[in-house]
């Protein structure tokens, strides 16, 4: 085929103007039926609500703006472009195929010779005989050949135009779709396919937000759907929240305004730094420094000319650092009295002197805390987006850098030191100072106070985590506890060391087997919306006999009753429940949004996590307590309530620690959810919340 008859350059050409044709015609029906069945609103929408709905939804353009008529007129436009260029190119197609035109080929006769009219119809019978197997098109051309050298009018047309038909007649606009284009050829066609590429990339990018705009449409139906009266819930989710003095409900609040659903443990635990009354704190405890440099100066001028010594008070190294960290279950209780009630004497009695660093020589404090863990880049620390998000007064003026404001300082260097205890207790210098009783107790003792305030602040972000139904911020919320339990980062060597750790001590790691697995609908046969179900789950310790010998090991070593000191033991695990969808998309979980915002959450904060993949939406978290070392195998179950929509789902539980790493494990469970007007029951509605597990 001749191809400079061919004019190939225009099929790209073709492509995009009817690729855009499409696009903007179905845009044009789209915003013809959106007017056609719009509707105005039969309740007062919120500012809330309107806000969303703009930002995910959109504004229905009306028919009569300008905007809707240069998008009619560019898609008839385009429309007409096409059909211009497409009937040019299937006229350079036609004209290509007459140029190859050759009736005495397609015959099998010799063009230089001269044939009758009867020899070419002998000719054009056999060969018509030989090709009854050929295509349509062949034949055709096979009559044209026929038509060309025996008709009379179709000679005159084949000497004149070169074809029996006569003159060429094209079409000035083809509408339809030709096969160039559905399977693209010539020089050119490599640019088809990547006009092609790009608007398959569209369409996809339309269906998702498509998606995206349909799941939102869900959420702000069951968010006015369900009741109002949450303000008795309120009241008691905030005296819940609010059962300890050590912790403000104001530091929580600030916590879960810097936190993401995709936050991890540094933003949890800078997170208790930066807050409010942590700092306050931090400041109290240098504050209290002051104080015990005046007065020891006060009582050094007084006594300077009795000849007094001073003299050390006694200091637990071991209890000051909660030593290891990886096991502290066989702490002797009435010892660590003993040792309080002696020290508080010495304190009666002006017996002890507190040695502070940088006052006392050889003393260990903040200070070589920072500098041991700078030489192992572990100071000052770098996962600070939570801090740098926040600005810090000290004094009535803004400081520049947070290391600059002390209080929030002394916290944080507290929080490093106890990610990295493996690193700070087994050091050389603090074991001799240790020894030598050389330790600055406003320090580390006030570490100790921190770590239990920290543990307070945990548990409340928990809770409010739960309340906010962010399955992976939950999660994270528990690696952080059994991170800042056993004092280590969340790295692959952390891990090799803890379960070594467990291997030496124990003589095996902490491990789960579930045996089965299966959920039931209280009170029915089947599955269906809106039912109150249960999962129940068959699990065995398998660490269960090794732990209760190396406990009983210890307590005979240290000369405890087992029986007494085995009764202190807790090991904390953690189900957390969560679905999704398999055949259509997962229904959001409903949230207290009334409560959220009495316990001081930003609106914003309770927009980010309703707009968390509802995948990600916890169903239930129940916590499980293991009080009895001893106790080898359990059946737990988990309620929760069944999705509202029907379909089918699969149910992820994962088993979470909270005191061990590398223990976790996630099941997987598939069940099917019917309507429940299928099966005679009422239908469940979006405020049936389910019940937080307690």
């Amino acid at each position: 085929m001749p191809a400079q008859l061919v004019p190939f350059y225009l099929m790209p050409i073709a492509a995009l103007l009817g690729l855009y044709a499409l696009t903007a015609g179905f845009k044009v029906v789209h915003l013809m039926y959106a007017n056609a069945t719009k509707q105005q609103p039969q309740r007062k929408v919120s500012a809330r609500e309107r806000l969303l709905q703009q930002q995910h939804k959109g504004t229905v353009v009306p028919l009569q703006s300008r905007e809707f008529a240069l998008l009619f007129l560019s898609f008839l436009l385009s429309l007409i472009a096409y059909a211009f260029v497409v009937a040019r190119v299937e006229a350079g197609f036609l004209k290509a195929e007459r140029a190859l035109f050759d009736p005495y080929a397609l015959l099998g006769l010799n063009s230089n010779e001269m044939y009758n009219a009867t020899t070419i119809v002998e000719v054009f019978k056999n060969v018509v005989k030989q090709q009854s197997g050929a295509t349509e098109s062949a034949m055709e051309d096979i009559k044209f050949a026929y038509q060309a050298l025996a008709d009379e009018r179709g000679m005159l047309n084949y000497k004149k135009y070169g074809h029996p038909l006569g003159a060429l007649e094209v079409d000035a606009f083809n509408m339809k779709i030709p096969s160039w284009l559905l399977v693209p050829a010539g020089p050119y066609r490599a640019g088809v396919y990547v006009l092609y590429g790009l608007s398959v990339l569209f369409w996809l990018s339309a269906v998702v937000q498509a998606y995206r705009r349909y799941q939102l449409e869900k959420q702000l139906q069951a968010e006015s759907a369900r009741t109002k009266s949450d303000e008795e819930k309120a009241k008691a989710a905030g005296a819940m929240l609010d059962d300890s003095n050590s912790v403000s409900q104001g530091d929580l609040a600030f916590m879960m305004n810097q936190l993401k659903p995709t936050s991890d443990y540094h933003d949890i635990l800078f997170g208790i730094c930066a807050a409010p009354d942590t700092i306050a704190w931090g400041l109290r405890q240098l504050e209290k420094v002051e104080e015990i440099k005046k007065e020891r100066k006060e009582k050094e001028a007084a006594k300077r000319d009795e000849g007094t010594v001073k003299t050390k008070d006694d200091v637990d190294l071991g209890a000051l650092l909660d030593e290891g960290g990886w096991d502290d279950e066989g702490t002797d209780e009435g010892s660590k009295s003993l040792e309080e009630r002696k020290t508080e004497l010495k304190a009666v009695t002006g017996q002890a002197v507190q040695l502070l660093e940088g006052v006392d020589d050889g003393v260990l404090g903040q200070t070589w805390v920072e500098n041991a863990l700078a030489k192992v880049n572990q100071w000052p620390p770098s996962a600070v987006a939570v801090l740098k998000n926040v600005s810090f007064e000290y004094k009535g003026e803004i400081v520049k850098d947070f290391l600059d404001h002390p209080g929030l300082r002394r916290v944080l260097c507290m929080t490093m030191g106890r990610l990295n205890s493996h690193l700070l207790n087994g050091h050389p210098q603090l074991l001799a100072a240790g020894a030598n009783k050389l330790i600055d107790q406003t320090y580390f003792k006030g570490s100790m106070e921190f770590r239990q305030r920290a543990g307070l602040l945990l548990e409340g972000t928990l809770r409010l985590s739960m309340m906010l139904r962010s399955y992976r911020l939950v999660h994270m919320v528990l690696k952080t506890v059994a991170l800042f339990r056993i004092g280590c980062h969340d790295t692959p060597e952390a891990l090799k060391l803890f379960e070594t750790m467990m291997q030496r001590q124990n003589n095996c790691l902490p491990r789960l087997e579930v045996h089965s697995k299966a959920i039931t609908s209280v009170g029915h046969s089947e599955i269906a919306t809106g039912d109150k179900c249960e999962l129940e789950v068959d699990m065995e310790r398998l660490h269960a006999e090794n732990f209760l010998k190396a406990k009983v090991a210890i307590c005979q070593q240290q000369g405890i009753p087992p029986q007494v000191a085995l009764q202190a033991y807790r090991e904390g695990w953690w189900l957390l429940l969560r679905c999704k969808r398999l055949d259509g998309p997962t229904p959001a979980q409903p949230l207290s949004v009334d409560i959220l915002r009495n316990l001081k959450i930003d609106d914003s904060q309770i927009e980010l996590f309703q707009k968390e993949d509802p995948e990600y939406h916890l169903l239930s978290a129940i916590p499980v307590i293991v009080s009895n070392v001893a106790q080898q195998r359990g059946k737990f179950q988990v309620k929760f309530t069944a999705p509202l929509e029907a379909g089918k789902y699969r149910f992820f539980l994962t088993i979470k620690s909270q005191d061990f790493l590398g223990a976790d494990q996630e099941i997987e469970l598939t069940e099917t959810v019917v309507a429940a007007s299928s099966v005679g029951r009422e239908a469940a509605s979006e405020s049936d919340e389910p019940k937080k597990e307690k």
